[in-house]
């Protein structure tokens, strides 16, 4: 599944772009790891760690009613048409996928409450934006390789949980979801290559950098 599914985001963007070549000028390949565990280049760790593709500061309302709306009317401004899942792929149906111009959300969309939802369209509004920052050939050539899925991920995730604090979750439930999230990306992406400890560790510590 997570193959075809790569498969998947990569055709879409070179069918969309018509590029018949390799990756694109600036993709940084899977780094090495030196004997600590760190990779020998920063590329994919500062891509997750940045912020501009986030909200800015009192974009996002702290009612759940008013950011759903205001999410909304971002996703309208860009054009971007939400729809749903077909069924019939198991796991295709379960999470929200966001491409150039659409927004997949889960076949169960319309059973979450408007905080949930609220939430979810806020982390694919950092995909818009990375779409918009980097280039769908770009998003396409990075989402193949598992740092950088793994990157654009964790910078979303960030945002979820910038949502969270602002809807008042409590911190210790916020902080306790973040372990088993990273598990879970780490298990996903099949981040072989980079270490686990490493993954965990540094998902976690961008998580944890808008903590009070």
């Amino acid at each position: 599944m997570r193959t075809l599914l790569k498969s998947l985001a990569v055709g879409f963007v070179l069918f969309g772009t018509g590029c018949p070549h390799g990756p694109p000028a600036g993709l940084v390949g899977p780094p090495v790891y030196d004997e600590n565990g760190a990779p020998t280049d920063p590329f994919y760790e500062e891509l997750a760690k940045r912020t501009s593709e986030m909200a800015s500061e009192g974009e996002i309302p702290s009612d759940p009613h008013e950011a759903y709306l205001v999410a909304m009317q971002e996703i309208e401004d860009n054009g971007i048409k939400i729809v749903p899942k077909a069924e019939g792929i198991e796991q295709w149906e379960k999470f929200t996928t966001t491409f150039p111009t659409k927004i997949y959300v889960a076949k169960n969309w319309d059973e979450k409450s408007e905080a949930v939802q609220a939430q979810i369209l806020w982390h694919e509004i950092v995909h818009v934006r990375e779409y918009d920052t980097h280039t769908p050939l770009m998003m396409g050539f990075m989402y193949v390789v598992p740092e950088g899925r793994w990157a654009l991920e964790i910078q979303a995730y960030r945002e979820s949980y910038r949502v969270e604090r602002l809807f008042g979750v409590p911190e210790e439930k916020i902080r306790a979801a973040m372990e088993p999230r990273a598990e879970f990306l780490y298990e996903s992406y099949e981040l072989r290559a980079m270490p686990h400890d490493y993954a965990i560790k540094k998902a976690v510590e961008i998580w944890m950098l808008d903590s009070p």
